[in-house]
């Protein structure tokens, strides 16, 4: 016996959950499915034979097991009660109320007549085919398995165990059940809890004995609210029953509405709908069930009724290979089968029986439409016929021996005659499909056969009668015998004549072109035929020898073929194939090219027509590339009619500096712009040491080899001037000698000549160069179809003129249109290193804060800003779709792509005019963030500057001094808005730490030369000192005390002379933040306590930040003003400024407490909120936005 002491109930409540999991085998928590599936017997308990009475036992430990054990196993299984005698209900009500009210799924079987047994659990399911090609008229419900099994053998005891005859109401035994039920749902009714049982009852009826079928559903009626409920009152269906039940089971479920409902409003709602006009009529009835899911409906002649595709397998005598599970129209079929996953709820499909479920929804015919009005009538019956596709099934129980054809008229005769209800009704039809049985030779309908009479008299009468101009018909014959050349040949010379037929076997290698959109069948040697405006327009085109055996199959099986023979990606890969067009090989995405020779060549050679459909997918569906070397004319020039009216992507690279070498994986190598550090000179020389022997010198006008090249490719232009137009997207890369436009005309001019292209992309430059860009700016607009502004336009007098116009408006309407212009960043932020403002930064971008994924540290969530677009473009090179472009941003090179929309300083804007210069100026200092990072000029911003040889401060003045006094405008230092400092981790003797340093003497001059020029109450300004992302700084872990005093003295001296800005001749500043690393962050005994307890580490390091943090933002802002801002009135604890307790040595009495909770800001807060939520909280007096440098301090710090 378990005590509430024992060490089970020392475990937390979800494991021990776990632990009764594991001994019940009940459903897991964390599943969709119930778990196992109950029978219990008279006493209340899982039959003997079930194997589950240690489950049961649990129960009886103790009381605490078995509350906890009650209430997890009576959630998540099911309990199926089977009525066997007088008592069989007992179960029911020894169950305790705790078990009710946990109770979620319960099925009661009190009469059951098929179906609902372990042993006929399958009397709805299909039963196996007996042949190939022998396939039951019916799906095999209970009149067609357990009746006949029962008349068949009627001493059958293992049938009369699991079957019941149906209830009568004047039936002694049909009594008792009544009785022994009501008593049942009264004891349900006082435990189960509202909305969360879902009941299944089976309860077999006698068929129109509606007496007995009223009294199961009243005694239903005192049950609380169901969660779901399944009832099934006969095993055969019954109009009048079936609308009763639905009433019932709506008002226990109170989600579903009963079709009695419905009917009742019919006279109001018909009044309304035909005041309608008739073509919204009929496309409101298309909404309705009068389309099938699938739009397709079978009809067979022996089966006497409709069923919808998704009810029964297309074409069940030949294997399709495609179960209906996996049909969009499963759903509204086949619901039986979904019952698999918990079998015992058995069959409630309301086309089988009289039953209610809300799991069905079967398809069935809408005869309720068509009995309304005689016009709504007309209308249902027009689109029924018209929006689905009827398939009409002959006889296929027949067995096709050497027996003549048993019926006297084939099924299709029987449904143009006798099933379509009117004859206006033929000419609603659109598509009519017919098959007929798999006849041989010897058991076809002769000529003299009645069904082949039948069939000529049905179709010369509906000749008349079938609007043939939009008819689709298409017969489908399956031929056992597969050598009946003989009969092919003659029968379609008499179907099409012998001139028709000799003109069809001449163009036997095209068919579908020929015959124009002639049907083929998906398997089988026959096909399709077609009927045209009043004539039969083709036949049927069955096998033949003659043929290449590779077009009999279907286009779309075909081009499945090209593609596994590497003619073009499969459905699966997203992105296309890249074919060197001079190499004859793949183009792969990895560091060394894998050159795999064309495996398809001989495809191409095989035919004309396997040419034409190969190639015309070849050149649709991949991108092609060519090099200059050896010549790059050369396969142009080879390249057929058919390729280059196919041909859609197309990559030339007639000469290339960087960026777009051959021999790079992808033909295209994005280290010339990734890894960089933005500084041209290292670029050069990155390049120069990496790839010497892969680029090439520029080319120059006045070099003879040159010339030759470019006269080659003015051929090759000339001849893929035979492009259609608006189809090829076109990459030219040629980069010529910086300033020498005469060589960029002459590479440029063969463009010309070309069609209006889809898409153009042209390099002429490995550097930015003016006069070059304009240039082929001009020649793209042309080459896209635009019409580039003259030259005469952009003239300075005209820029005067318009500039004058511009200058008419009011200074306000002039400063808010300046706002939509370059001058505002994408994300409103600039930074300044000492050297220039960057907004593209490779870093910044691809790690920004809004949107940070911390599992992909290059990624950006585009559905938080759209500021990233406009940023490296270059950077969509590496991705699996764009891998042959290689770079053509405007900032790197001279080009013209529209995949580059970079950010570039409007520079134009501040060259106009004096007055527009000044009004620019303020938007550019006003609307942006500004952020001065401080580190060496030759350094980069990734890499530490506090570097072991540097024994002091590298420089004489901060970057900070020098961006407000010598970078900022002395009459825009009042347009700031927002200025952040930066300051990496230096070492203790790298830090201006003494305050008569010459950057520290300066920050102070600095600091009064500004102090009367800014806007204080408008100015934001914020100080951070972080650790960048990655590793610790270099020697940080082995910081002393005197060495992290002398860190926290350096700050002093920097944060002091900022409390000067509370006296500005315009007002204190509007807000201060401060955020300063703590220096002992990363020494052993620090990095002991991480190893030991990483919860009390960040706790203790955070507090002491906020320590920092506090003291800085005292001394700038003052008292007063910092507990305003904090919203505290006094303060009861007052810390001197940087006045810090001893570092941490390792013992934990001067930790913090540990309920302390680290709180990752910048998972939970800077990530979830875009840029409109940040600058409403920045409007609100809240801290902006991070920048980029404390946010990858606050991710790095975190995931290490």
């Amino acid at each position: 016996m378990f005590t509430p002491h024992s060490p089970l109930f020392r475990l937390p409540i979800s494991v021990r959950n776990h632990i009764y999991y594991l001994c019940t085998r009940a459903s897991s928590p964390y599943s969709t499915t119930l778990g196992l599936i109950f029978h219990l017997n008279s006493c209340g308990e899982p039959q003997d034979n079930e194997g589950e009475r240690s489950i049961w036992s649990l129960l009886h430990t103790c009381k605490s097991v078995h509350e906890e054990v009650t209430s997890l196993l009576y959630s998540r299984s099911m309990f199926v009660i089977c009525y066997s005698g007088p008592g069989s209900l007992r179960s029911l009500l020894s169950l305790p109320t705790t078990a009710l009210a946990s109770l979620t799924c319960l099925k009661i079987v009190l009469n059951q007549a098929a179906c609902h047994d372990k042993v006929f659990v399958g009397c709805c399911r299909k039963p196996p085919l007996s042949s190939g090609w022998n396939v039951r008229s019916e799906d095999a419900c209970a009149r067609d398995v357990c009746m006949p099994r029962a008349a068949r053998y009627p001493g059958d005891r293992e049938w009369q165990a699991s079957h019941n005859p149906p209830l009568k109401s004047d039936d002694i035994r049909s009594q008792l059940i009544l009785e022994e039920w009501q008593v049942a749902v009264a004891y349900l009714s006082q435990g189960v809890t509202a909305g969360r049982l879902e009941l299944a009852l089976v309860c077999d009826v006698a068929y129109q004995d509606s007496r007995i079928a009223m009294a199961v559903m009243t005694s239903i009626r005192s049950l609380p609210r169901l969660k779901d409920c399944h009832v099934r009152l006969s095993a055969a269906r019954e109009p009048k029953v079936q609308r009763m039940l639905e009433s019932v089971v709506a008002d226990l479920t109170g989600n579903m509405q009963p079709r009695s409902n419905i009917l009742g409003s019919r006279q109001t709602t018909v009044c309304h709908v035909l005041n309608l006009p008739r073509e919204i009529r009929l496309r409101i009835l298309e909404y309705t069930d009068l389309v099938t899911p699938l739009k397709e409906i079978n009809w067979g002649a022996r089966r006497e009724r409709y069923w919808a595709s998704e009810m029964k397998p297309r074409y069940a005598a030949i294997d399709l290979q495609c179960p209906p599970k996996f049909l969009d129209g499963y759903r509204f079929g086949w619901c039986w089968e979904s019952s698999g996953q918990r079998a015992p709820i058995g069959c409630f499909c309301c086309l089988h029986h009289t039953s209610v479920s809300s799991s069905c929804r079967c398809w069935g015919p809408p005869t309720d439409l068509f009995l309304v009005c005689r016009k709504l009538c007309d209308e249902a019956q027009h689109i029924f016929f018209s929006r689905n596709r009827f398939v009409i099934w002959d006889d296929f129980s027949y067995i096709p021996d050497l027996v003549d054809y048993p019926h006297s008229s084939f099924a299709a005769c029987d449904f143009l005659k006798q099933v379509v209800v009117t004859e206006k009704c033929l000419s609603h039809l659109r598509f009519l499909e017919l098959v007929l049985p798999p006849f041989s030779y010897l058991t076809w309908p002769r000529a003299n056969h009645l069904a082949s009479q039948d069939w000529t008299e049905t179709m010369a009468w509906a000749y008349s009668k079938l609007n043939f101009p939009a008819l689709t018909l298409r017969l489908y014959v399956s031929m056992m015998d597969e050598d009946e050349c003989e009969l092919k040949e003659r029968w379609e010379r008499y179907v099409l004549g012998d001139e028709h037929y000799e003109r069809q076997s001449r163009e036997r290698e095209e068919p579908l072109e020929t015959v124009g959109s002639c049907l083929v069948t998906q398997c089988g040697p026959g096909d399709g035929l077609l009927l045209g405006p009043n004539k039969l327009k083709c036949a049927m085109l069955l096998r033949s020898d003659r043929a290449n055996p590779l077009l009999r199959l279907s286009p779309k099986t075909r081009r499945r073929i090209y593609e596994f023979m590497g003619v073009a990606a499969t459905e699966h890969v997203a992105a296309s194939l890249v074919f060197n067009l001079h190499r004859n090989h793949h183009i792969s995405a990895t560091d060394k090219p894998v050159k795999r020779h064309l495996g398809f060549h001989g495809l191409l050679l095989s035919c004309r027509t396997i040419y034409k459909e190969a190639a015309g997918l070849l050149y649709a569906e991949n991108i092609f590339v060519i090099h200059s070397s050896p010549g790059p004319s050369d396969p142009l020039l080879a390249l057929t009619g058919t390729a280059l009216g196919s041909l859609t992507c197309l990559k030339v690279v007639l000469n290339h500096t960087s960026c777009h070498q051959e021999t790079s994986g992808g033909d295209n190598v994005a280290d010339c712009c990734l890894a960089t550090d933005e500084l041209p000179s290292v670029r050069r020389s990155w390049c120069e040491r990496t790839h010497s022997k892969a680029h090439q010198p520029p080319l120059r006008s006045t070099d003879p080899s040159a010339l030759s090249l470019l006269l080659k490719w003015e051929a090759a232009a000339r001849h893929l001037s035979e492009i259609p137009q608006d189809r090829l997207t076109l990459f030219f890369v040629c980069d010529v000698d910086h300033g020498d436009v005469e060589a960029g005309k002459l590479a440029l001019a063969p463009l010309l000549t070309l069609p209006r292209l889809k898409g153009c992309h042209v390099r002429l430059g490995n550097r930015p160069d003016f006069e070059l860009q304009n240039l082929v700016d001009e020649v793209v607009q042309k080459c896209l179809g635009l019409v580039p502004l003259p030259r005469t336009q952009c003239s300075a007098a005209s820029s005067s003129q318009v500039a004058s116009h511009f200058l008419d408006l009011p200074r306000e309407l002039r400063l808010r249109i300046l706002g939509f212009t370059n001058l505002v960043t994408p994300i409103k932020e600039v930074s300044w290193d000492g050297q220039a403002y960057r907004a593209n930064r490779p870093t910044y971008s691809m790690r920004h804060q809004a949107g940070y994924n911390n599992d992909l540290h290059i990624s950006c969530r585009r559905d938080h800003h759209h500021g990233c677009r406009f940023n490296n473009c270059w950077l969509e090179c590496i991705t699996p779709g764009n891998y042959h472009a290689g770079c053509f941003c405007r900032l790197q090179h001279t080009a013209v792509s529209s995949h580059c929309r970079c950010w570039a300083p409007p520079t134009d804007l501040f060259l106009v005019c004096r007055t527009l210069y000044y009004e620019a100026q303020h938007v550019f200092f006003s609307t942006n963030r500004f952020i001065v990072h401080d580190y060496g000029d030759m350094l980069d911003p990734d890499i530490i500057p506090s570097l072991p040889w540097v024994d002091t401060y590298p420089n004489t003045r901060l970057t900070a001094s020098r961006f407000l006094r010598d970078q900022v405008p002395p009459n825009s230092l009042a347009s700031l808005r927002f200025l952040e400092l930066v300051f990496p981790a230096y070492m203790h003797h790298s830090w201006p730490s003494s305050p008569d340093h010459p950057a520290i003497t300066d920050w102070v001059d600095t600091v009064k030369y500004v102090n009367d020029k800014i806007n204080g109450p408008g100015l934001t300004l914020r100080v951070i000192t972080i650790n960048p992302p990655g590793t610790p700084p270099v020697g940080h872990d082995r910081l002393t005390v005197d060495q992290g005093r002398q860190i926290e003295q350096a700050y002093h001296n920097i944060l002091s002379p900022l409390a000067r800005f509370q006296d500005s001749r315009r007002g204190p500043l509007h807000r201060f933040y401060a955020h300063l690393a703590y220096p002992w962050a990363y020494t052993e005994d620090t990095m002991t306590m991480m190893a030991t307890d990483v919860q009390k580490y960040y706790a203790f390091i955070r507090s002491q930040e906020n320590r920092l943090k506090e003291a800085a933002e005292k001394m700038v802002l003052g008292d007063d003003r910092y507990y305003k801002k904090m919203s505290f009135s006094a303060c009861s604890t007052r810390l001197d400024p940087l006045e810090a307790p001893e570092p941490h040595t390792g013992d934990d009495s001067d930790a913090q407490s540990p309920t302390i909770d680290y709180f990752h800001e910048v998972s939970h807060e800077v990530l979830n909120k875009p840029l409109e939520v940040w600058e409403r909280e920045e409007r609100e007096g809240k801290e902006p936005r991070i920048s980029y440098w404390h946010f990858c301090h606050e991710v790095m710090r975190s995931s290490g």
